[in-house]
């Protein structure tokens, strides 16, 4: 804040000065956003109740005084939220005017969940601040998610408040000085302990509130098999889990199946990659109906799938629009980045050699009545000769969609995803340099209506940076699939800044 001192009296300096050191928390006590928030959910769970005159400590609770809490009015609760405290370590509870010499005045397209509106109580009938908890409406901006201690509302809340503040003026946005960027609030982890409860945890995330009548089951050992399968997952409106190769199913497994109350599991492969003491375990986590879909090796399997994907949707009344992905299947890259588009669009993935169309795929084609063929991945993952083969197939040519590297396809396979129909809200980041993780995280995207795009695991990828900081605004927030030993906390940070902006 600009402060215009009309006398050069020593005295004021000194005043000022001193007014000035009582009001700088010590160190700088810098925090991040998501501590902000979390501090603030305390002070809402505890309902700790309005007063000008009593304290409370972080946990919410009655303190004894200005040195065991903070007060517990609106700038009391925003002094807690940004942990601040005396040079002594004491807590320190500014008011809406002093609230001010430790924030910086930013515009409302600036705001993160974590910074705070703010009426002075100089000039106003009345001064008041909340923290600001996120746009209730991303495109608008007309509502925000607002922490607030509240008289009229009797104590601490979480509500949605009218920007700036109902039809109040003076409310303007600040920045805390010290607040430190973060990517929780930016990245939504979807993880588990090993790639079986990643799986579970990508399904609760895509069936939050939603019952499943169908799985789709495959093995957690290879690729091919669960990328095949993610357009019939989004046919039958289920999510893949996996299994391992050993057949005993994971608790994790089991009670998801009950939690999603499913009857029916399609799995994918012969007994070699789903054991049959899997399948009979289906059955008491409450399977009652099995169909296997396999087939002589991975290219016959994934036309099955194709297959099986197309007469689920028209099953079920919904059209199959005659497009398919075709990449190869000798790595998984291209499968990987494709997997929201076949889930969410209905457009299943069939895959090939690179220098030879099998004959089971170049039929699949044919016998699913495919219109459109787009060619994953330049012409080291799949040749001109397998995509004009693939052309022939289908009676038209054969589109590829494909970038320098498997990092520049995943951004070009997303944009083609955008383009036909889905959103970049709530986009997906997977490493590229291995599958596990990001399994059937294809699926759950697909189910969000949102695509997929890859990065190192130790970088991020710069091209994936522009992309982000290009549709930060629809992005949101960003679901990275797999733990931090595959996409690392590095990674995480620069996302948050490329969704952050400058």
């Amino acid at each position: 804040m600009k402060q215009r001192i009309a006398s050069r009296a020593s005295a004021l300096v000194v005043l000022v000065a001193l007014a000035t050191l009582l009001a700088t928390p010590s160190s700088a006590s810098a925090i991040t956003r998501s501590a902000v928030i979390a501090r603030a959910q305390v002070w809402v769970d505890a309902a700790v109740p309005y007063s000008q005159s009593a304290y409370a400590d972080e946990a919410g609770a009655s303190a004894a005084g200005s040195t065991l809490g903070w007060r517990t009015d609106c700038s009391g609760f925003v002094s807690m939220t940004l942990g601040l405290r005396k040079t002594d370590g004491t807590p320190l509870s500014l008011d809406t005017n002093t609230l001010r010499s430790v924030l910086v005045s930013i515009t409302a397209e600036e705001l993160r969940p974590g910074d705070i509106i703010l009426r002075p109580k100089t000039g106003w009938p009345y001064g008041h601040a909340v923290i600001f908890g996120g746009w209730t409406d991303e495109t608008s901006h007309t509502a925000y998610w607002a922490f607030e201690e509240s008289s009229s509302q009797g104590g601490t809340v979480k509500r949605t408040i009218t920007y700036p503040y109902f039809s109040s003026a003076g409310f303007t946005p600040f920045r805390y000085k010290s607040i430190e960027e973060d990517w929780a609030l930016l990245v939504e982890p979807v993880e588990g302990a090993d790639r079986f409860a990643t799986a579970v945890s990508a399904s609760r995330r895509a069936f939050a509130t939603q019952t499943a009548e169908t799985v789709v089951v495959c093995s957690g050992s290879g690729w091919a098999d669960a990328l095949g399968g993610a357009a019939l997952a989004g046919a039958v409106r289920g999510p893949v889990l996996l299994v391992p190769a050993s057949g005993v199913l994971p608790p994790a497994v089991a009670e998801e199946i009950a939690r999603l109350q499913a009857r029916t599991a399609i799995v994918i492969g012969g007994p070699s990659a789903v054991p049959s003491s899997a399948v009979a375990a289906l059955g008491t986590a409450g399977i009652g109906t099995v169909r296997r879909i396999g087939g002589t090796n991975r290219y016959h399997t994934a036309a099955l799938l194709a297959s099986a994907a197309v007469t689920e949707m028209k099953a079920r009344g919904r059209t199959f629009d005659g497009t398919v992905y075709l990449a190869s299947g000798e790595n998984f890259p291209d499968a990987l980045a494709a997997s929201p588009l076949a889930a969410g669009l209905g457009r299943p993935i069939l895959l090939t050699r690179p220098r030879d169309l099998p004959e089971q795929t170049a039929t699949g084609l044919r016998s699913i009545k495919a219109k459109q063929a787009y060619v994953l991945g330049g012409t080291g993952a799949v040749s001109e000769a397998v995509r004009s083969r693939a052309g022939s197939a289908t009676g038209a040519p054969a589109v590829r969609i494909a970038g320098a590297d498997r990092y520049a396809t995943a951004v070009e396979v997303a944009k083609h995803g955008i383009a036909s129909g889905l959103s970049w809200s709530g986009l997906g980041l997977a490493t590229g340099a291995s599958f596990p993780d990001a399994l059937a995280g294809g699926v759950m995207l697909g189910q969000m209506r949102t695509a997929l795009v890859l990065t190192p695991g130790k970088a991020l990828d710069p091209r994936v940076s522009a992309l982000l900081a290009e549709h930060r605004a629809e992005i949101g927030r960003l679901c990275c699939l797999g733990g931090t030993g595959a996409v690392s906390k590095d990674v995480r940070k620069q996302v948050a800044a490329a969704l952050t902006g400058p």
